[in-house]
């Protein structure tokens, strides 16, 4: 037959209770809160429906033509000559009639 051993359970020194156990406080200090803090809500951007930028066209030149008797050619040639003239060995441009030809001629293909 098996043997029963009988055991005592160990008694609480301070009885069980409902109530949140009070906390000591020295006097002059408050008490410390249990609770933590609430979080701070943290700001959450708006997205508001904004009509998106249109572009403008850029303005385009209009093209006018050159004043009665002022040889454009010969104006072009004179600017492009002046950068030309601020570079060492770089000698003047010079009007061909016949490249002007056929340069046309090509490009009316």
């Amino acid at each position: 037959m098996p043997q029963s051993v009988q055991v005592e359970a160990p008694q609480p020194t301070d009885p069980p209770t409902d109530a949140p156990a009070q906390q000591q406080t020295t006097p002059g200090l408050e008490p410390e809160n249990p609770m933590p803090a609430a979080p701070v809500p943290i700001p959450v951007p708006v997205l508001v429906d904004t009509p998106a930028p249109v572009a403008t066209p850029a303005p385009v030149p209009v093209a006018t033509p050159a004043p009665a008797g002022v040889d454009v050619t010969a104006l072009m040639m004179a600017a492009h000559n002046q950068k030309r003239a601020q570079h060492l060995n770089t000698p003047p441009v010079t009007w061909s009639a016949d490249l002007a030809v056929a340069a046309q001629a090509w490009a009316s293909q």
